[in-house]
């Protein structure tokens, strides 16, 4: 704040402080000026009276996963400069994720998953509803969730949302605009989910792994025309496509033998064909700027026999696992689940599942949930 300091010439008056009507300031003598006394007050203002963060409206900001409340933490200082300061920034833990309660969670912890996840495997069928808890928890959904932001807004004293969403952020801002088309007064949604895949059967009927390999082979091409100078990756091939050949046939021996990493005594591990494909491959894709030099340099030492630092970096825990189970329980409870969508004998259902293993490389990362949305 700043004071400033008024001046004022008037009559002579004896008292200390001086009021006149119609004003919310006191006045006192100060002086005098060629016969005249000098009145003088003081007014505090704002420093800025335009200050771009100074904003009443607030602009939710959503992503998928647990990170929705902590990108704003991480990452606030880099939205709050694209937003050029003009918002209050603010996220929310959506039904069953982080600081919202209860959580969907079907393990305590991930040691007591992979320690029980496998027990009950070899009957699916049967034990599909205590497994996959999707179906006691019917309100674990996107409308539901896209409701519940008009809740935040009320709280706040705001009538309409202003919503910037990343990735199952902008599935939720685009059902809520289709809900509350009346309340988005701004709606920007980044990296763009097909919201009519999103609420059909899944896997088989969605293209979301349609791109995925031409990012892939974006990759490579980007790499074989940097030369080996400035890509170590290069090395191993001039085009596009014999990156391809050289890297993924070599991730596709993973299959049979899997890669062994030992740093030393208490650290060492594995790396199979779907982690490595999973993790140090297809989770790079997300960040070129940051993750295509150092992921190229990690593959061309992979291609000469030593995976250590890619392990390091990318093999010893899934990217990720830490979405948990409430994403999934979402994706289940938003598409077309159950008989009347899906075939319930193994036969019909492993076809299904090789018509979709067939569509990209990357598609086997949805196999985990057949069972659940076939019940």
């Amino acid at each position: 704040m700043e004071s400033s300091h008024l001046g004022s010439g008037s009559v002579p008056d004896l008292t200390a402080r001086i009021t006149y009507e119609g004003e919310s300031v006191s006045w006192e003598r100060c002086g005098e000026i060629t016969g005249h006394p000098l009145e003088c007050t003081n007014v505090t203002v704002p420093m800025n009276h335009f200050p771009r963060n100074n904003s009443s409206q607030d602009a939710i900001n959503d992503k998928a996963g647990p990170e929705r409340v902590r990108m704003v933490y991480h990452q606030g200082d880099e939205i709050n400069a694209i937003l050029n300061e003009g918002y209050h920034i603010l996220s929310f833990d959506p039904r069953g994720v982080n600081g919202s309660i209860p959580r969907a969670e079907c393990y305590p912890d991930e040691e007591t998953k992979r320690a029980n996840s496998r027990l009950h495997r070899g009957g699916t069928l049967a034990d599909t509803g205590d497994m996959y808890a999707w179906n006691k928890n019917l309100a674990l959904n996107t409308p539901q969730t896209a409701a519940d932001m008009n809740s935040i807004l009320d709280a706040l004293g705001q009538e309409e949302m202003i919503f910037w969403g990343f990735s199952y952020g902008t599935t939720l801002g685009q059902t809520y605009a289709t809900m509350y088309p009346e309340r988005s007064k701004r709606m920007v949604i980044d990296g763009v989910a097909n919201i009519f895949d999103t609420y059909k059967r899944l896997d088989t009927e969605q293209k979301v792994w349609s791109d995925s390999e031409r990012v892939l082979y974006g990759f490579f091409d980007e790499c074989a025309k940097a030369g080996p100078e400035h890509c170590a990756l290069a090395s191993f091939g001039s085009t596009a496509e014999e990156l391809w050949d050289a890297v993924l046939s070599r991730v596709d021996e993973l299959k049979e033998e899997p890669l062994s990493v030992y740093v030393n005594s208490s650290l060492y591990g594995t790396f199979d064909y779907q982690k490595f494909l999973t993790n140090a491959i297809f989770s790079s894709l997300y960040a070129p700027k940051r993750a295509w030099v150092p992921t190229a340099k990690q593959l061309a030492n992979f291609l000469q026999g030593n995976a250590t630092d890619i392990w390091m970096e990318r093999g010893r825990s899934d990217v990720f696992a830490s979405i948990g189970e409430a994403d999934r329980f979402v994706m289940f409870n938003d598409a077309k689940s159950g008989p009347e969508y899906w075939p319930q004998d193994r036969q019909s259902v492993v076809d299904e599942i090789v018509r979709v293993t067939n569509r990209s490389i990357f598609s086997k990362m949805d196999m985990s949930g057949f069972f659940g949305r076939q019940q």
